[in-house]
């Protein structure tokens, strides 16, 4: 029981959370205050964020593109090119209108890469990716959610890589791939639990993933756990209330209540909203068939085949040719029954073949992982080389500081200790030359005046001699003193 993109239309909204624009001037007001932000990345992330909710939730502005193409041309002439045919590729898919909505998109990738807008590139090539899936090309949708995980590995954004991976996630539940589904989820669920507060939508948007998977696989106690998660989601799904039903009709189906789930998947089917309702209506298909109404099992999925559906997945017209073999088989109607019995082996044929390219392309993303793996530990290497060469520069340049410093105090201290030993030599032979000299010269001179008998004219002689060389005996103190001054 395939999903048919239904998931596609609840990730639309992951990038942003402002509110719709609901008229002309309040949209145009926006997109140029968004335009005139300073920071690049948050203005490319709410000018994409802000046309999608114009141009794609809602025709109310489809009238008033060229006021938006003219406040494009007036504040952003460079990009303006690519983001006026985003915007027809936007109108063009909410219309169904999918070859033309490709086209457009493929206009716009090819004039964001001419001006190297690599998040334009992102954006564009994921929203080709989901116009692929509505028209039921597998093969083509991975090989642009690649181009996308590639501009967001160009971009290093984590929550980038982590939205491509819930969207190849969903590529891969279409084509019954529920193992790498799984791997995909977990690895976006992975972002989710590094970074809680970061993104809510996000996580609830993989539990809707994931609840998709586990109702494909039967797997029926684990189906419940995640319908309780989006039962308590508040409100952050996109469509939550359709989203509930419909879990809600999971549930029944794997129980086989299948009388309650045809009322409330016929609530789903009145509900033309895009991107669900083929999905709503196989299961319908499926149910009637299982509640042993074959009829009207059979006139749904004559209808899907009838061209009213947009989607032309051979893994889906497959399920719808195997089943209407089935009812007509156990009608006795042979004939039918091996008409659509041929045309499912076609169906399964063009699967098939879609298989091994995807096979192809899942190792060719897994591929540029590890390349990108790759060149991101060589980024991390260059950087820690490049600091651990700055750590060992500071660190030779810190013992080089210590050693200068070390060898002009030990040079300080030797000048010291030449210094001193010459104050020494100074001072001793001041001692032994001045000092001393004056003092033997007083000695002496007190020796005579002692022993001799002198007149007054010779004692005033001798006390004469004996005050000059006190006071020379003085002046050669001074002097010692000065210099241990100096020495201080």
């Amino acid at each position: 029981m395939p999903k048919f993109g239904m998931l596609t239309f609840f990730i639309l909204c992951l990038l942003g959370n402002k509110a719709l624009a609901t008229n002309v001037v309040g949209a145009s007001d926006s997109l140029k205050m968004a335009l005139l932000q300073k920071d690049s990345a948050v203005q490319k992330e709410d000018v994409v964020t802000l046309l999608k909710k114009s141009f794609f939730a809602s025709s109310i502005n489809d009238r008033y593109q060229k006021q938006f193409a003219d406040t494009l041309n007036k504040y952003d002439k460079p990009n303006a090119p690519a983001l006026n045919t985003f915007i027809s590729a936007l109108i063009n898919r909410r219309q169904l209108k999918f070859k033309a909505a490709r086209d457009l998109l493929l206009r716009a990738i090819y004039a964001a890469e001419k001006n190297g807008q690599t998040y334009y590139l992102y954006v564009f090539y994921n929203q080709l990716a989901y116009t692929q899936t509505d028209m039921g090309n597998a093969v083509a949708s991975l090989y642009s959610y690649r181009q996308a995980k590639k501009q967001a590995g160009a971009l290093n954004n984590e929550y980038y890589q982590a939205v491509v991976n819930l969207n190849i996630s969903d590529v891969y539940t279409n084509v019954q791939f529920y193992a790498q589904a799984l791997v995909y989820l977990n690895e976006a669920q992975a972002y989710c639990s590094k970074y809680p507060d970061k993104d809510i939508s996000l996580a609830n948007n993989i539990n809707v993933n994931k609840g998709e998977v586990f109702f494909q696989q039967k797997r029926s106690d684990s189906l419940d756990v995640y319908a309780e998660r989006i039962n308590k989601a508040n409100d952050q799904i996109v469509d939550i209330d359709r989203c509930r039903m419909r879990f809600a009709a999971y549930q029944l189906l794997l129980k086989q209540k299948y009388t309650d789930a045809i009322t409330i998947i016929k609530k789903l089917v009145k509900d033309t909203t895009a991107y669900a309702y083929d999905a709503d209506r196989w299961n319908l298909a499926e149910c009637y068939f299982n509640n042993h109404q074959p009829d009207s099992a059979k006139l749904i999925l004559q209808n899907l085949l009838a061209g009213n559906s947009q989607n032309e997945a051979p893994e889906l017209r497959y399920k719808y040719c195997q089943l209407l073999a089935t009812i007509a088989e156990q009608a006795n109607d042979y004939h039918n029954a091996s008409l659509n019995s041929r045309l499912a082996l076609k169906q399964a044929e063009k699967f098939a073949h879609n298989l091994v390219e995807l096979g192809d392309l899942s190792s060719q993303i897994r591929l540029d992982q590890i390349e990108s793996s790759y060149l991101a530990d060589t980024q991390a290497y260059k950087r820690e080389r490049v600091l651990l060469i700055m750590a060992i520069a500071s660190s030779v340049l810190v013992v080089l500081v210590i050693g200068m410093f070390y060898y002009s105090t030990k040079q300080k201290r030797h000048y010291e200790q030449l210094l001193y030993a010459a104050k020494r030599k100074t001072l001793a032979y001041m001692n032994s030359h001045e000092v001393r000299r004056h003092l033997s010269n007083i000695l002496g001179l007190c020796a005579l005046l002692e022993d001799g008998d002198f007149n007054q004219e010779e004692f005033a002689t001798f006390n004469k001699y004996m005050l000059e060389s006190a006071r020379q005996m003085d002046e050669s103190l001074k002097s010692v003193e000065q210099e241990l001054s100096g020495d201080e």
